[in-house]
């Protein structure tokens, strides 16, 4: 397992993702994040040790260092390797040079190109954004709108809402 100094882990202890809720209560230096940000596309944030404990990295792979990256290809994908500063910590990139926080890129190497999702998705959006200016997209606004009337007049199913945890205000009892 690496070893970790006290900077790196002050760093990430500041960084956006360890302040986020669902971080809560997490031993941070031990856990990934993983994102998703479009189809195809992986990207796993940890320390060194979170990465080689998953399996995501070769046991042969010497680390890139500094910001040097380190790309290699694998049953059908292509890997992308380098050190990264902490999400929402400030500071010159000099002291970020041994900072123990690392990403790692997962794509297919037959994977459309990141430009070609933003295509599809804007198109995507502007077909539905002309069905809803049309009569009947209108239409079935209008319709939505008319069922959720009804469902606000309707004592019934309000008192079944409000028995619901989360959507009342209510914290969740546990058993």
């Amino acid at each position: 397992m690496a070893e970790m100094d006290y900077s790196s882990a002050q760093l990430i202890a500041q960084s956006k993702l360890a302040q986020l809720p669902a971080a809560r209560g997490l031993d941070i230096f031990n856990e990934m994040f993983v994102l998703t940000p479009y189809e195809q596309f992986i990207k796993y944030l940890g320390t060194r040790a979170a990465l080689e404990a998953e399996g995501l990295i070769p046991s042969e792979t010497v680390w890139p260092n500094g910001f040097d990256s380190l790309a290699w290809t694998s049953g059908g994908h292509k890997f992308w390797l380098r050190r990264e500063r902490p999400l929402g910590v400030k500071g010159p990139r000099r002291n970020f040079l041994e900072v123990n926080w690392w990403q790692l890129h997962i794509t297919p190497i037959a994977a459309k190109s990141r430009q070609l999702f933003v295509i599809e998705r804007k198109d995507r959006d502007l077909r539905e954004a002309i069905y809803l200016a049309s009569a009947e997209g209108r239409a079935e606004r209008s319709a939505r709108y008319e069922r959720h009337c009804i469902a606000n007049r309707d004592a019934a199913f309000k008192s079944f809402m409000a028995s619901i945890p989360g959507i009342d205000g209510r914290m969740r009892q546990l058993a």
